[in-house]
């Protein structure tokens, strides 16, 4: 999986690794809605 036989990352793996997060980030920020902003009453305690 992630290491070869000679102990090390298989560079393989990162890769995938790093495509994968790429296409998961923009997947997120794609369905992301935009959040709405509290602004509370306008009276301080």
């Amino acid at each position: 999986a992630l290491q070869d036989e000679e102990g090390g990352l298989n560079p393989e793996s990162l890769k995938y690794l790093n495509r994968l997060s790429d296409l998961l980030f923009v997947l997120a920020r794609r369905l992301a809605e935009s959040e709405t902003e509290w602004r509370g009453t306008g009276r301080r305690r």
